[in-house]
């Protein structure tokens, strides 16, 4: 295991503040990383860097001491599946209360730009073409112009003098700078990139800048101003924000992540199943009758499935809703306007005409590798006998949240069944 990651701890969502290490549990409340409920659990997903140290907070039911044993794979893989989410999450357009509350993103696309610039192009460099006699490639138009031609035995004009181009390349305060910040990228977060933390060999031979921070960004902004080519003032802007990120932060502590986990739960298990269809648009919607009769539907109010999975060839349909819930007991699980939904969905879809004579299949999916319920029955007080010809059960499925995470980033699927 890498520096860094000896020096990181790996914690879940959802688990009490009070469990937090000291140092990390008042950080979390400042930056408002907390439930909404009462302030007492993490509500957050991903990587939090506090004086020198990582936190990285896995969904929660993720098995820690499978992580301890591959950490670096494993935090990439949460990283890079939230980075994922997010940059999908940026093309839609929905309400507050259905976001996942991203945060800090722009500076893992940052520190990604600057690795994939270097490793294609490599580290800047002050390059200088300068016009010489008799060296380097022969500048033409600058011969003919400026030098005198001599006749051969056959008349043909001869140069004894001609001028050519040579690019003389230096290492200048610049490539210091850039090679500082790339060698502080890779050291703290060259893993999250598929890599290792160590540092380049190539990286080494520049040195850093010893220049002030604010000198450094002094510096950068003369030399942009003295580039038209996109890529160098691309890289340069790049470089600049960095430094303004780290103006009066020296430890670097950022927040990278989710806060309301859930939507990307939902989101992502929905990417990880064959033959998902939106049938959300054929489900009722309420009605309010005003006292002159007319109707004033309740769009917002309608059923809205999560996950419905068509198999044509036994035609079925399986009603999966994304929950991210413990589900380890009663009090931690679904409550009763969830279950509700659940048994209206499964009514509604069986009056569909479009799915005449399908098997419908009703499911509730929580995190986490042990199955605690088998399912959620209606039970009749007065029988004792459970109502299953009236409200069909709702089956409890539970997946392992680091599959999910892997799943979702590969573009795969899970098995049927």
């Amino acid at each position: 295991m890498n520096s860094i990651l000896a020096q990181s701890e790996y914690l879940t969502d959802r688990m009490p503040v009070e469990q937090l290490p000291p140092r990390i549990a008042s950080f979390i409340r400042d930056k408002g990383l907390v439930s909404s409920v009462n302030g007492m659990k993490v509500s957050f997903c991903g990587l939090v860097c506090h004086e020198g140290r990582n936190y990285f907070f896995f969904p929660r039911k993720s098995d820690i001491y499978e992580i301890l044993l591959k950490p670096e794979i494993y935090c990439n893989l949460l990283m890079q599946s939230l980075l994922k989410f997010a940059r999908f999450s940026r093309t839609q357009v929905h309400s507050p209360e259905d976001g996942a509350d991203e945060m800090g993103f722009d500076k893992l696309e940052l520190f990604r730009y600057l690795i994939s610039d270097f490793q294609q192009h490599g580290i800047f460099r002050d390059e200088e073409i300068l016009s010489r006699k008799n060296t380097g490639k022969t500048d033409w138009k600058r011969t003919l112009n400026r030098s005198v031609s001599y006749p051969d035995a056959k008349g043909n004009p001869v140069y004894l003098d001609v001028f050519g181009r040579q690019k003389t390349v230096s290492i200048s305060e610049i490539t210091r700078i850039h090679a500082g910040i790339l060698a502080r990228i890779y050291s703290r977060y060259g893993f999250l990139f598929g890599g290792k933390n160590a540092v380049p060999y190539s990286l080494l031979q520049y040195g850093e800048s010893g220049l002030a921070v604010r000198a450094q960004i002094i510096l950068l902004k003369h030399e942009a101003r003295k580039h038209f080519a996109d890529r160098h003032t691309l890289l340069l802007g790049k470089l600049i924000d960095f430094l303004e990120a780290l103006k009066g932060n020296q430890d670097m502590n950022m927040v990278i992540g989710v806060t309301r986990f859930h939507v990307a739960w939902e989101h992502m298990l929905a990417r990880c199943f064959r033959n998902v269809i939106d049938i959300n648009r054929y489900l009722p919607k309420p009605v309010f009758l005003d006292n002159d009769g007319n109707s004033h539907i309740a769009s917002r109010s309608g059923m809205r499935t999560d996950i419905v999975i068509e198999n044509r060839e036994d035609r079925s349909l399986h009603v999966m809703d994304a929950k991210y819930y413990d589900a380890t007991q009663v009090s931690s699980s679904p409550g009763w306007s969830d279950l509700v939904k659940q048994f209206f969905y499964e009514k509604a879809l069986s009056q569909l005409f479009q799915f005449e004579g399908y098997q419908i299949r009703n499911s509730m999916i929580f995190p986490g590798k042990q199955k605690f319920f088998d399912s959620i029955k209606m039970l009749d007080e007065c029988s004792r006998q459970f109502q299953d010809d009236y409200f069909p059960p709702i089956h409890c499925i539970y997946i392992d949240p680091l599959d999910i995470l892997k799943t979702y980033l590969d573009e795969k699927h899970l098995p049927d069944g």
